[in-house]
């Protein structure tokens, strides 16, 4: 769990450049496919760690947070780990 988050910080911090995060996400992939790993376990992440996060910041989470975070792991985290996965 811990190099998740560490994966979702890097994601966070270099947002707009893909030639950065995306060879992260395809490594952090790489890595879960010893476990046998799919799509759907990279869903199941995304709803627990959404709702982590959205008990962890109660007083500023809102409709919009939950949005972009959904967004974030549909348009970028899931896609680049399941390419991983996939390699």
């Amino acid at each position: 769990m811990e190099k998740m988050v560490d994966a979702i910080s890097t994601l966070a911090r270099c947002v707009e450049n893909p030639a950065v995060h995306h060879p992260h996400l395809l490594k952090i992939g790489r890595a879960q496919k010893a476990y046998g790993l799919n799509s759907t376990d990279l869903h199941n992440f995304e709803a627990i760690f959404v709702e982590a996060v959205a008990n962890a910041c109660p007083d500023i989470w809102n409709p919009q947070c939950e949005r972009a975070w959904k967004d974030a792991f549909n348009e970028v985290i899931i896609p680049a780990v399941d390419e991983g996965l996939r390699a």
